[in-house]
C-alpha cells in the first residue's frame, strides 16, 4: 500500500465515522473485543500532550509532523533502489503521518475510532493512519533486527554470495 493509498483509506474512514457517528458514540463490531468509537485526540499517540495550551500543541504537533515527512521523503529519495521493505514501510509511515496531519490542520485535533478491549485490558482509540504508522515502524524495526545481520555477514564475507 502507497503512502496515497494509506492516506486516502484513512480519510475515507474518518469521513465515514464523522457521517455515521456522532462525538463520543460506540458501535460494537466484535462484542467484548472491538468497537467503532468516535472520538476526538487533540495530542499525539495516546493522547501525550492532549493536556497542554492549544497554543503550543498544534503548533508544536504540526511542526513535528511536517519535519518527519520531509526527513521521510528525503530518506525515499535516498533509498537503493534494490531495496524493498524499507521504502514500504517508510511509504505506511509516511501516509499515516500524511493522514493525521491533515486532521490536525483542518479539526486542531485527530479523529480516532477503533476500539480494542478484552477482560479489563482497553487499548487507547487509534486509526488508520496510526496502524499504518505502527506497521511501518514494526517492519523497519524487524528489518533493522533481523535483515541487516545478513547483510552485514554477507559483505564481510561470512555468507557465500548467490
Amino acid at each position: 500500500m502507497s503512502e496515497r493509498a494509506s492516506s486516502a483509506l484513512d480519510q475515507l474512514t474518518k469521513i465515514w465515522v464523522q457521517l455515521h457517528m456522532k462525538l463520543n458514540a460506540s458501535k460494537s463490531i466484535l462484542p467484548d473485543v472491538l468497537d467503532l468509537h468516535h472520538i476526538r485526540n487533540p495530542g499525539a499517540a495516546f493522547g501525550i500532550l492532549s493536556g497542554s495550551h492549544s497554543s503550543f500543541r498544534l503548533p508544536f504537533l504540526v511542526g513535528i509532523s511536517i519535519l518527519a515527512i520531509g526527513i521521510i521523503l528525503y530518506l525515499l529519495h535516498k533509498m537503493d533502489e534494490s531495496e524493498i521493505l524499507v521504502p514500504v514501510s517508510l511509504s505506511l509511515v509516511l501516509g499515516g503521518a500524511i493522514g493525521n496531519l491533515i486532521n490536525r490542520i483542518r479539526f486542531g485535533e485527530v479523529i480516532d475510532f477503533i476500539s480494542f478491549h478484552y477482560k479489563g485490558f482497553a487499548w487507547p482509540c487509534f486509526n488508520v493512519a496510526d496502524s499504518a504508522i505502527a506497521t511501518g515502524v514494526f517492519l523497519l524495526t524487524m528489518r533493522m533486527l533481523f535483515l541487516n545481520k545478513g547483510s552485514k555477514e554477507k559483505q564481510e564475507g561470512v555468507l557465500p554470495s548467490p
